[in-house]
Formats: C-alpha cells, sequence, structure tokens
C-alpha cells in the first residue's frame, strides 16, 4: 500500500469517520476537518440527586413536577422591590459562578462540579433551579464539546482540550436568574477558542440591541450581522433565551432566526429576559439528535457547540446586564456608549 494510502486510512482510523464524512475529507468540505484531538461525549454512570434543606425556599415545580407556563405574561419589574429581589438573585448567582469557576480544571469530573454548584448555592440560603426542573435530578448543566445542551453532570473527568458550556440558575427571595458561560479546559485547539470567543461577541451583538420599545427582531439581525464573517461557526437556531424572573422560563420565547415569527414581540422597560446565541462549528447544516437523557441534545456528526446566556434588565435608553462580574454594565443609547466586554477570555473574575 503506497505512502499516501496509508496516510489517508490512518486519518480515518484516528477521527473515526462516516463514510460521508470520508466523502467530504476527500472533496475537501469543512465538514471533514473534525478534530480528533477531543473526545464524543457520551453517557457516564451519575450520582443520585442532593436534597437541600427544608429551610430553603423552593420554586413551585420541584411539587408538581412541571413548570407552570404562564401565557402573556412578561417579567415587568416596575416595582422598586422586585427589581430590588431580581438584582438579588443575580448577585447570588455570579458569586456561586466566581466560587465554582476556579475549580474547574483537567481532571475535575462534571459530577463534582454539580456539587460544588449545589453547596455554594445553599450556603447562600438559594435554590438551585436547576434542581428538579422537569425532574433534573442536578443543580446545574455541563454541555462538553457536542453535547448541545442540558447535559447532564456524570462521573467523565473533564480533560486538557475539553470545551464546557457551565448553565448555572438560581432562585432567590422568590427569583429565578440564568447565566452560561463557556469554558476552556486546559489548552485547547484555536478552533474552539474562536468558538467561545465568537459566542461571547454574539452575546454582546444581541444584547446591544436590547432596549424599550425595540423589537426582539432586532437582536436576530445583529447575531446574523456578526457571525456573516465568522468562519466555521453556524447559529443554532433552536436555542435563545426567554423571559425570566418571578418565573423560571417567561415569555417571550427568543430565537435568533430571522426567519422566526416570535420575533415580532416588543421590549419593555423594566423587562427581564435571559439572552444567549448558541453556536455550533463548521458550515456545514448541522442536525441535532436527543439522547435519552431527558433533555440533552447532541449534534449528529459530534461538531462542539458554545452557548455565552446573561439575564439583562431593558431600560428606556438601553439595557443592564445583571449577571457580569460588574453587574452594573449599563449599554447608554442617549450616551452612544454601546460597548460590552464579555470576552475575558482568561480571567476568572469576569466573564
Amino acid at each position: 500500500m503506497s505512502k499516501f494510502s496509508n496516510m489517508i486510512k490512518n486519518s480515518f482510523l484516528n477521527v473515526k469517520l462516516t463514510f460521508k464524512e470520508v466523502i467530504a475529507f476527500l472533496s475537501g468540505n469543512p465538514l471533514s476537518s473534525l478534530p480528533s484531538h477531543y473526545d464524543v461525549i457520551t453517557r457516564f454512570p451519575t450520582t443520585k440527586a442532593h436534597k437541600p434543606p427544608k429551610d430553603i425556599p423552593a420554586p413551585s415545580y420541584t411539587e408538581t413536577k412541571r413548570v407552570a407556563l404562564l401565557a402573556n405574561i412578561f417579567e415587568i419589574h416596575d416595582n422598586p422591590a422586585r427589581e430590588a429581589k431580581l438584582r438579588e438573585s443575580c448577585r447570588v448567582l455570579r458569586e456561586v459562578l466566581n466560587s465554582v469557576h476556579p475549580h474547574i480544571v483537567p481532571g475535575i469530573t462534571t459530577d463534582e462540579i454539580d456539587t460544588l454548584v449545589f453547596k455554594e448555592t445553599i450556603k447562600r440560603k438559594a435554590y438551585p433551579s436547576y434542581l428538579m426542573l422537569m425532574q433534573n435530578p442536578k443543580s446545574c448543566f455541563t454541555s462538553v464539546n457536542n453535547i448541545v445542551r442540558e447535559g447532564i453532570p456524570d462521573s467523565r473527568p473533564l480533560k486538557s482540550g475539553d470545551i464546557m458550556s457551565l448553565s448555572l440558575a438560581v432562585y432567590y427571595n422568590g427569583y429565578h436568574s440564568r447565566l452560561v458561560v463557556p469554558i476552556p479546559i486546559g489548552y485547547v485547539d484555536e478552533s474552539a477558542l474562536h468558538l467561545i470567543r465568537t459566542a461571547r461577541k454574539a452575546t454582546v451583538a444581541a444584547i446591544r440591541e436590547c432596549a424599550h420599545g425595540a423589537r426582539l427582531q432586532a437582536m436576530a439581525h445583529a447575531v446574523e450581522r456578526t457571525l456573516v464573517n465568522e468562519r466555521r461557526v453556524v447559529l443554532n437556531t433552536g436555542e435563545g433565551g426567554s423571559g425570566i424572573g418571578e418565573q423560571f422560563d417567561a415569555p417571550p420565547r427568543i430565537l435568533f432566526d430571522i426567519n422566526e415569527d416570535l420575533n415580532d414581540e416588543l421590549m419593555y422597560n423594566k423587562q427581564s429576559l435571559a439572552i444567549g446565541p448558541s453556536l455550533f462549528e463548521y458550515y456545514d447544516k448541522i442536525s441535532i439528535k436527543r439522547t435519552k437523557y431527558g433533555n440533552c441534545l447532541s449534534t449528529l456528526n459530534y461538531a462542539r457547540c458554545a452557548q455565552c446566556l446573561h439575564t439583562v434588565l431593558v431600560t428606556e435608553r438601553g439595557v443592564e446586564v445583571l449577571t457580569t462580574a460588574e453587574p452594573k454594565v449599563l449599554l447608554n443609547y442617549a450616551d452612544g456608549a454601546k460597548t460590552l466586554d464579555l470576552n475575558p477570555m482568561y480571567n476568572r473574575n469576569k466573564f
């Protein structure tokens, strides 16, 4: 067998390409560049759910086993006391992230991360919103590599080269807040860094469009403009965000597909939203499959995913991001200050 044939054969064996991907490789299709230096995530054994103390108030869905969806009831905090409670919930959430993040290094399991999230949340007399949400047994979601969303923490140790979207949410003083942070584990390849940076950039672009009277469609167009020149990154049109506050999953549903009819909704002063585009690697059309573990989704071709999401409060002149390291970041349109940095890649104290 020729040296060239051996090289091709070994490449295919290492990457474990399907027949379709072999054809893509030979034809120069970007899909052929699927890296062999990160793990494709499958399910590993996990531990039982933690039981929070009875003196910490829990959301109603922990008893009813379903989330109450209140149609057309937006989370608008025109009462200063309600707004203060939302801000406190976001502050506690940020503290939980800041406490957990230094421990996220190669070798730790996502189950151990979940335990840390649970302990840090309970320590602050808050309840981890994801725990028992639709009977979910964990306090956070850890979507690693090819897992699109709602990755269930398990016994697999994180490895250098992984990327993880850590999804956190807390319920404090009757208010929910959400945060999703894309995290590189150890040394990752340039493609992974590009995916994470672009996810943050897309979130910034979407948040910049928030203001009283603006349409959700403006965020979708802003994300599209951000991604149009980004190599090998595509939008997950099925994820985006929602309203949040007293309800965990309040209207409106936010999608970043510019053709989505739901995007005709307006934003209102003092409305709280959880906003964050989800991105995939590669140009090709991405297919998603539902795993047998809850609502956990994976890409069919094992392309990696990243999401950056923040809880924000819409104002008359712009938006305030409540879950950044400095929670009073104000995008004041009247003053022209449309800048926000969510890209401190290597600073553990800021996201």
